[in-house]
Formats: C-alpha cells, structure tokens, sequence
C-alpha cells in the first residue's frame, strides 16, 4: 500500500508521518509512506493508493485545486483533505473526497479514517491487491494494460508504471475478470479493452506496443477478444 501526503508545513509533515507510520504498525500492513513539500513535486510523483492533503496552505495555494488537478490527470486513489475550515467541505467533494480531517489532527480520527480507506481498498471489486518489493499495492484494473512472465518475476504494466512481483502470471490471472483479460502466449496476460488491433501473428495494444500471438494461444484468445468486443457493442 503506497501512502502520499502533502503539507507545506514542515512541522504538519512530521505529524502527519508519525502518525501514518503509527496507524502502520499497529495495523500490521506493509506501506510505503512518502511525504511531499510541493504541488509540483506531488503532480510529478508516482500515483498513490491513499493521499492525505491538506486544503489550505502557507504557500497561498488552494489544496482543493491541486486534487482537482490531480483527479484530471487520472488519479484514481482515495483521497483524504485536511482543514482547519470546514466551509470548504462542499468544494472538495468536487475532487471526489474521501473523508476531511480537521486541524488539530487527532490520532484517533486519523485511525478511524485511515481504517475506513484500508476497508475501501480492500474489498473494492474494481482493485487488484498485489505484493510489489514487500509492499502492498492496490492496483486499480481498469489501469492495467498487460502482464508479463519475465524469467522469475511478472511485470505488471499500468497506464503510468511497471511494477514488478514475485506471484506468477497464472496466479494473477486467475484473480483477474476473466473476461477482461486474456492471454496470446504463455508469457503475456492483456487487458483486451486495451487491443487496438490485429497484425499478422501479434496485436497490437493502444499504446502502439505489439505482443506476440502464439499458435497454441491464438484460438483461444481471438475467441476471447470476440466475445468481450460483442458485450461492449462493438
């Protein structure tokens, strides 16, 4: 699991990560907590599952405008504010706000909020958990592109990274909709939302990318490309 959060006061930083890295180890989760000290930085970084930020900032910036920035550039992840102003509660559900917190931060409505989001990560339908270099990741499937077997371990591709597990490309297929995901060769799971097209003996992926179509694979994967075109209207 991959924990953001955004404040440009150094002293609101520190007491933000003590408190994530608290909630953390008494929860016995595997996170990856990363702190940011600028809008820029934050928009640049690598996509979160869960992001803390807060509303009003000593820089004039409005952190409302920066989630929304965020949410147009696909940010998919739950998304908690922090505010000293509750007035601003109706603008930030605009950025499809997860839950406020109020300044003084209290440990305990920390805990509550951040155990709410956990319980949203884990039993979304619409999210793939998966152990990345010891750290949980709750990948968002319609993000994923393809999967690849590469010697021992499995590349996962999404929209914006590559992330790298030990869980074979079996495993993980089994755990994907089935009828979303399809293999062309033995060495390759594709999101077939993600095919743009058939060239000779590979496809051809909406990014431009060609994977290979193997003979023994080809059957039935073009069956399964077929049938998911069809339930999507063509």
């Amino acid at each position: 699991m991959r924990i953001a959060f955004y404040d440009d006061d150094p002293g609101q930083r520190a007491e933000i990560q003590k408190l994530l890295l608290a909630f953390a180890f008494e929860e016995d989760i595997e996170a990856e907590v990363e702190e940011y000290r600028s809008a820029e930085e934050l928009l640049e970084g690598p996509p979160a599952d869960l992001l803390l930020l807060d509303i009003k900032l000593e820089s004039g910036q409005n952190g409302i405008g920066i989630a929304r920035e965020l949410r147009r550039r696909g940010f998919s992840g739950i998304l908690i504010l922090i505010t000293s102003a509750p007035e601003f509660a109706l603008e930030g559900y605009r950025a499809d706000t997860f839950r406020y917190l109020l300044k003084p931060l209290r440990r305990e409505e920390m805990t509550e909020a951040l155990s709410a989001a956990l319980g949203k990560l884990r039993t979304s339908s619409q999210r793939l958990a998966v152990s990345c270099n010891g750290v949980q990741r709750y990948l968002r499937i319609d993000d994923i592109q393809l999967a690849e077997s590469y010697y021992r371990i499995c590349r996962i591709h999404t929209r914006d990274q590559v992330l790298e597990t030990r869980e074979t490309l079996r495993s993980l297929g089994e755990r994907l909709p089935w009828e979303r995901f399809a293999s062309p060769h033995k060495s390759f799971l594709v999101n077939l939302a993600q095919v743009s097209g058939i060239s000779g003996a590979h496809l051809v992926l909406s990014g431009g990318r060609e994977i290979p179509i193997s003979r023994s694979h080809r059957e039935e994967f073009l069956a399964a490309l077929h049938s998911f075109i069809l339930r999507k209207g063509g």
